[in-house]
């Protein structure tokens, strides 16, 4: 290794340098670049100094490495002033989170099995409740049981605030039902709505005159409502079958003629092809207008053929006349002011069981004609005990 000038400042540098360590003038490269051929018959010491100038090449500053920093990555002093309310905010949400527990933690919802004291129909039960609890009182999906050995409660639901509330299934034993007349306690099975019986269900009871019955049907605000069927023990009063109304049994005109020949001395059904008529044409058993009556009349009634094959009639009216009035009753029954029962004769001393809604200006031995569906062949027995056959009948219009 020698020293050799460098050619801009004349400073003595290595000849191993890539660049003057005074000036940054590059040595290698400038000496590798300034080199001219001798053949162009021009030598490095005959170019002059503006020449030399041009030639140069500026090296790029060489600026140190820093690496960037994020202004989040400065630090700034915090003051005295921040920490407090640093310190302050913190505690703040720790305060809050304390209160928020304890608001939050007794309101929650949780399973448990517990007595519980329950107050329906202002009787109290004490008995056990397993199921969703909040502020320790039912809330939500439970069931709870009560059995003394003489008196059983027991509900399956939905609560709210410790009654019974929304859908649920409810067993009482002493279940009281505010009837039309009077208050009656019983005993219900079946659905609720809010704790009061909805939907289908049973309620069983005695009336009045001693008589065991059982309801079976749809409820509705707490008592009977819609279709259902109420059956009493040993045949101590005739089946209601049909439609009830706040706890009454109000039939239609078909449920009705059903109900009335369920009778103690004579017991008729409704054929099938009878109850498909009544069901469609039951406004003319109430209205009694001629007109349009002779449309649905069979005017080729037999009745020889229908005490045969009666299940084949019932689809139309039969249309009778001159028949004898040999006893004729007018009664209330149900919902209905007036239900007149007659028994006639036709010449031929032929038998017709006959009820008609409404009154008539009717008596005993008068002679009528008349509009009637017959309902069922049947017998019954007369004063005398005898057995009687009757073509059972629903009368539509019926005058002298």
């Amino acid at each position: 290794m020698s020293l050799i000038s460098c050619p801009e400042c004349g400073k003595e540098i290595s000849d191993q340098s890539s660049v003057c360590p005074s000036c940054g003038y590059p040595i290698k490269s400038k000496q590798a670049n300034t080199q001219v051929p001798e053949e162009n018959g021009i030598h490095e010491d005959e170019i002059t100094e503006s020449e030399h100038t041009a030639l140069k090449v500026s090296d790029p500053e060489i600026v140190p490495y820093e690496p960037e920093v994020t202004e989040s990555q400065k630090k700034t002093p915090v003051s005295k002033k921040n920490k407090v309310i640093v310190f302050a905010s913190i505690g703040l949400v720790i305060i809050a989170g304390i209160i928020a527990a304890i608001l939050i933690i007794p309101n929650r919802t949780h399973d448990t099995t517990m007595s519980y004291k329950l107050t329906y129909q202002d009787v109290d039960y004490t008995g056990t409740y397993t199921g969703t609890v909040q502020k320790k009182i039912p809330n939500g999906e439970g069931t709870f049981s009560f059995d003394d050995n003489n008196n059983v409660f027991t509900y399956n639901g939905e609560w709210s605030d410790g009654k019974l509330s929304g859908t649920g299934s409810l067993t009482d034993s002493q279940f009281l039902i505010h009837f039309s007349d009077i208050d009656r306690q019983g005993s219900y099975v079946g659905a609720t709505t809010d704790g009061i019986p909805n939907g289908t269900g049973s309620f069983s009871a005695t009336n009045d005159a001693g008589s065991k019955y059982c309801y079976t049907g749809a409820f509705q605000g707490g008592t009977f409502n819609g279709q259902g069927e109420r059956k009493f023990e040993n045949s101590s009063g005739k089946n209601e079958i049909g439609t009830f109304t706040a706890g009454d049994f109000t039939p239609s005109p078909k449920e009705l003629f059903a109900y009335l020949g369920r009778g103690k001395n004579s017991n008729f059904g409704i054929r099938s092809m009878s109850a498909d008529f009544l069901s469609a044409h039951e406004d003319i058993f109430t209205s009694h207008l001629l007109d349009g009556l002779d449309a649905l009349t069979d005017t080729g009634f037999w009745r020889e053929a229908y005490t045969k094959s009666p299940d084949k009639y019932g689809d139309k009216l039969i249309k009778l006349t001159s028949l004898k009035i040999d006893q004729i009753q007018e009664f209330k029954e149900l919902n209905y002011d007036a239900i007149t029962f007659m028994i006639a004769n036709d010449s031929d001393y032929n038998v017709y069981y006959i009820y008609y809604i409404g009154s008539l200006d009717i008596y005993e031995g008068d002679y009528i004609s008349a509009y009637l569906l017959p309902l069922d062949y049947f017998t019954y027995k007369n004063v005398n005990e005898n057995d009687i056959w009757a073509i059972a009948c629903a009368g539509a219009y019926i005058t002298k």
